[in-house]
């Protein structure tokens, strides 16, 4: 039967405390699991799983690694979704059962990490979120942290606001109230995002408790200062994951030093169909690109993640959208006179570590010297690009105050004059710190050199006295000096010499030399450790005051990142500046507009075809498309809002000129797909996606509409689609509205509505083939060409055949019931007396 040991009991009773961790376990130089998480660990982390005391009854699973191997350890576990606590052995402090004592050090989840990589590797936010319902669950709060990068982000609003803002942040880990779990997984709970949930007991939801933790946090007397003082539900929200996170993971968060509120009436809202409807962060198609794709040229990972936060909330106010545009003037007109600084700029970005990352491992303390020696690297590369972009010259286009380039100077100068170039990620095998810092720390090093250099001596020494070929003298951490020689040459050894470790090909010795020189040598090197982690943290606390100023630089190279990018994509694909008109009567004006996906898709063939896009809110407030399938209405819905997308997020174009009003909402309704896990069908989808955007436009919105009612009955998809145009043009707000149908009968019903035009894309026939010139035209296409387009896609000739015999019949009785036909037809809508029922 099985009997605990103390150590084994000591394991299990930390695991109690942390059921829903999986606890690495020190044990000496190794990380030990045991029991089920053992038998888990080998197969994800492709470890030999074996057993403790396996020759008694006290037999238990285990798997164990180096301590020198813990991040790469935890890492993959992290990846699968898994959270890790790192339990550390106290070697100093022994219980009363004569076991070393052990305590959990670090808490790493999917959410929190501080081994996150610091290279360029670019990937999106890891945020860790908590949500504060109130009793009636109709208002709610809500908070982000990325504890990597050190951003915060708080709002607060009803439900459909708070998912929508979930889908936007794609968290990987939630805090919640456990009495609330069922509403969460009933209403914001979203199925295709793999969730980490941790149920927290309602009563540390408690205001006035975390207010106050706020305001220690941030060490001031009011949060006004962040403008979230009278913002209830923000306050908690925000307050538990300060709390939580510091309190229960023992983590620092210093380099969290501010919070910004999401506002909701400065951002343009883009709901979540739109979000996929236009590919805007990620393709429906598995090798397809997204917009996102398209404008991504960053080199940092700090732009890289600005970039998707830009896109996600593309901006109202004309100065910020007009203070991009012109720092994307500036590289234009700057690369047009000196081609060297594209090249200078690329270069410098290039060399920029992930700062974000770095200053998240200062905040900790949890750096290696190679790691502060990147931040040094990096904060160099910034000072180039001041340089290059002349910000010490008072640049007023950047809006960047003159004295913070002193203080980066005089923080770099302090890093430079410390940490020796290209250190070693460890604090105990080499040198660091340079010369002249401290005396006593370099009088140290000189007796240790000196020391070295002496058993260095007395090696050679004993190399020409032993006739031996293969004699070395080694070093390890583990048992120190020693001298190493094959099996065969033993006889050869003196006989005063100590036999250290045995191996199957050779011997390692020591003798009483060696070992009055290893003494002397560890005992040193020990010393000067010391001293150099006493100077190199006095580095890291001098950072820690400056982190809020460093936190600032990094985003301002982030925003240059971002923005050389847009120039890069304006130069590269020929976009323009986009102009705001100044006036309100909320016109759009795109001349020889373009998709900017597929025409990267199509360079090489250089033959994508521009079109012209007139809206305003009296003749042309609503666009009907008509035109057959592969003709490109699709293209020309999605690019006419992924156009004013990407001037309200500041960038460049595919136009020839576009002028335009802000828009405050886009939606979409584009394609549809079942939604079998919540039982909806195709055409349910596209009927609640239709339903927010009738419950939700504004004045300023764009509508974006593609075969509204293909789902259903011929005559039920006339009947909706003429409804809702119908609805929005008789409207008050007058929001701006492209439809695209293939229901030619919706021109008879709408003849007579002003604020209405009808557009074709024209085909052009050829000896019995179809050419779809893809051009926007004014009027009305009569032909879907479905049976041309059957016979492109390779069906049997005999199909087509048939399929063009029944045509012809068809096309012929359908002219002479015509009339009949129209008149039935508005009967039917009268008899089923069509109404849409919106708040």
């Amino acid at each position: 039967m099985y009997k605990e040991t103390p150590l084994i009991k000591q394991y299990y009773n930390l695991k109690s405390k942390n059921p829903d961790y999986i606890l690495f376990f020190q044990v000496g130089d190794f990380y030990e699991i045991f029991g089920y998480d053992a038998i888990l660990c080998s197969k994800l982390l492709d470890i030999t799983l074996t057993k403790r005391n396996k020759k008694n009854n006290n037999s238990i699973y285990l798997v164990g690694f180096p301590c020198i191997s813990l991040e790469i350890y935890v890492k993959k576990l992290v990846k699968y979704g898994f959270k890790v606590a790192i339990c550390d052995q106290d070697k100093k402090k022994k219980n009363n059962d004569d076991i070393i004592n052990r305590k959990i050090t670090n808490i790493v989840t999917p959410g929190l990490s501080i081994y996150d990589n610091i290279s360029n590797k670019k990937n999106f936010q890891k945020f860790i979120t908590s949500i504060y319902l109130n009793k009636k669950n109709s208002y709610l709060g809500i908070s982000f942290i990325d504890f990597s990068t050190g951003e915060f982000f708080t709002t607060e609003g009803k439900i459909n606001y708070i998912k929508h803002i979930i889908n936007c942040y794609n968290p990987k880990e939630f805090f919640i109230q456990k009495s609330k779990k069922q509403f969460f997984y009933k209403y914001l709970y979203n199925n295709n995002i793999k969730l980490n949930i941790s149920l927290l007991n309602d009563n540390l939801f408690n205001y006035k408790l975390l207010h106050d933790k706020l305001l220690e946090h941030f060490k001031v007397y009011s949060l006004n200062c962040f403008g979230i003082e009278n913002m209830k539900f923000s306050v908690i929200s925000s307050g538990i994951l300060i709390y939580y996170i510091s309190k229960y993971y023992n983590l620092k968060l210093n380099h969290i030093n501010n919070i910004k509120i999401i506002e909701k009436n400065k951002y343009v809202w883009i709901d979540d169909s739109t979000i996929k409807n236009l590919e805007i962060i990620k393709s429906i198609n598995k090798n397809g690109k997204s917009l996102f794709d398209i404008l991504d040229n960053t080199y940092t990972s700090m732009g890289f993640r600005l970039l998707n936060n830009w896109i996600m909330f593309p901006l109202k106010d004309k100065l910020s959208i007009k203070y991009r545009q012109n720092i994307i003037n500036y590289f234009l007109k700057k690369n047009n006179k000196n081609n060297n600084m594209q090249l200078s700029i690329s270069y410098n970005l290039k060399k920029i570590f992930d700062i974000e990352k770095l200053l998240s491992k200062i905040s900790n303390k949890k750096i290696f010297p190679n790691q502060l020696y990147k931040l040094l690297l990096s904060l160099k590369r910034i000072n180039n690009i001041f340089n290059i972009i002349k910000i010490n010259n008072n640049n007023k286009i950047f809006n960047f105050k003159k004295k913070y380039i002193y203080k980066l100077k005089k923080i770099y100068n302090k890093i430079y004059k410390t940490i020796i170039k290209n250190p070693i990620n460890n604090f105990n095998k080499e040198f660091f710190i340079k010369k002249k810092i401290s005396k006593k720390l370099d009088n140290y090093k000189k007796i240790f050199y000196k020391k070295e250099k002496q058993i260095n001596i007395y090696y050679k020494y004993i190399s020409n006295k032993i006739n031996i070929k293969y004699l070395k003298l080694k070093f390890n951490d583990i048992i120190g000096y020693y001298i190493d020689i094959k099996n065969k040459d033993k006889k050869k050894i003196p006989k005063d010499w100590i036999i250290k470790q045995k191996l199957s090909s050779y011997i390692r010795y020591t003798n009483n030399v060696i070992n009055k020189y290893e003494y002397k040598v560890y005992y040193l090197k020990k010393k000067i450790f010391l001293y150099e982690k006493i100077i190199f943290y006095e580095i890291i606390d001098y950072l820690n005051k400056n982190i809020f100023f460093l936190k600032k630089i990094t985003f301002f190279i982030a925003k240059i990142d971002v923005l050389f990018s847009f120039f890069l994509c304006a130069k590269e694909n020929n976009y323009i500046k986009p102009l705001i008109k100044k006036n309100n009567k909320n016109n759009i004006t795109i001349i020889k507009g373009r998709h900017p996906v597929i025409e990267k898709n199509m360079f090489l063939t250089n033959n994508y075809i521009p079109n012209d896009i007139y809206l305003d809110n009296y003749n042309n407030q609503i666009l009907i498309i008509t035109g057959p399938n592969m003709s490109g209405k699709s293209a020309i819905l999605r690019q006419t809002a992924l156009i004013i997308l990407m001037a309200q997020i500041g960038s460049f174009v595919p136009a020839e000129y576009l002028e335009f009003n802000i828009i405050d909402k886009i939606f979409t309704r584009i394609g549809a797909s079942d939604n079998i896990s919540i039982g909806e069908s195709t055409f349910m989808v596209e009927m609640n996606e239709t339903s927010n955007i009738l419950n939700n436009f504004t004045k300023n919105s764009l509508i974006i509409m593609d075969e509204i009612g293909r789902g259903t009955s011929t005559y039920d998809g006339i009947s909706l689609s003429y409804s809702i145009i119908k609805y929005i043009n008789n409207s008050k707000l007058k929001p701006k509205l492209l439809f695209a149908t293939h229901y030619h009968e919706l021109k008879d019903l709408l003849y007579k509505y002003n604020y209405i035009k009808f557009y074709y894309l024209s085909i052009k026939k050829i000896n019995n083939n179809f050419i779809f010139l893809r051009k926007l035209k004014e009027g009305q296409s009569n032909n879907s060409y479905g049976i041309y387009i059957a016979q492109m896609a390779g069906i049997p000739k005999k199909i087509i055949k048939n399929s063009k015999n029944i045509f012809l019949f068809l096309k012929k009785k359908n002219k002479k019931n015509y009339f009949l036909k129209k008149i039935l037809f508005l009967f039917y809508l009268i008899k089923k007396k069509i109404k849409f029922l919106i708040k």
